[in-house]
């Protein structure tokens, strides 16, 4: 597993829900070259989708430039081997260092639209929902985010999610947390989160690509003893930043 894909691919996918998820399970199993070889079965259990759509998403992101096949399935109980590939160019080299003319190019803008189209309201919710620091009542909280995109016709997703973010980050004790049903009714998003930036210190970037492991582990479904493993060789403060958004 690399820390470093797991951190391209939450900072750079352009792709939202279970696909995201499916490309954080990729890059949850990649070697740093960007190689892995995870059965479908097990993509579709990381990611808490179907196999079917596991194939269609794969596919997807091999003609998105994100993916290549290196080798088929070769039979029954083999699986096939994936590449994953960062597009994103940094003054004519790739982030990785390789020669750009190894890089499947970036999608065309056609491609690119059709990924980002806009995210439906139960899409936006399960954003809503992966991102709330507690989980608690989903059905209610499901209805009240459609009330409130109902009386905030011009709400925006990601403006809640930096919202979201921005209130998680003043948690000290969680039976203090709201829950996100009354978040969502009594409107907190709107609240004036300027003075709660303010006391939040971007962290270092090591400390960052450790949040980002312990979110991604988190969210792929990680052991708590595997993740555990992973972590054991980084420094004592990147353990326990990964360790927070992992237990969160």
């Amino acid at each position: 597993m690399s820390v470093r894909w797991i951190t391209v691919v939450w900072e750079k996918s352009p792709y939202k829900g279970e696909r995201l998820l499916l490309h954080l399970a990729l890059a949850d199993y990649a070697n740093d070259e960007g190689t892995c070889f995870p059965s479908q079965r097990t993509l579709s259990h990381k990611a808490r989708c179907s196999e079917n759509f596991v194939r269609v998403c794969l596919n997807q992101m091999v003609a998105d430039g994100h993916l290549v096949v290196q080798k088929e399935a070769s039979g029954r109980g083999r699986t096939a081997t994936y590449k994953l590939l960062k597009p994103h160019l940094l003054n004519g080299d790739l982030q990785n260092g390789d020669s750009a003319q190894h890089e499947t190019p970036l999608p065309d803008t056609i491609t690119l639209h059709n990924n980002r189209h806009e995210p439906s309201l139960t899409e936006n919710f399960e954003l809503f929902w992966t991102a709330y620091p507690r989980k608690v009542g989903k059905g209610a909280a499901r209805k009240a985010f459609a009330k409130a995109h109902i009386r905030n016709k011009d709400l925006n997703i990601n403006t809640l999610l930096s919202a979201v973010a921005l209130y998680a980050a003043t948690i000290t004790d969680m039976q203090y947390c709201a829950h996100p049903t009354t978040y969502l009714v009594q409107e907190r998003w709107l609240d004036n989160v300027a003075a709660a930036q303010a006391k939040i210190e971007a962290p270092p970037p090591r400390i960052q690509n450790a949040q980002a492991l312990g979110n991604a582990s988190r969210l792929t479904g990680t052991s708590k003893e595997e993740f555990e493993d992973r972590i054991s060789g980084l420094p004592l403060d990147e353990q326990q930043a990964a360790r927070a958004l992992y237990e969160r």
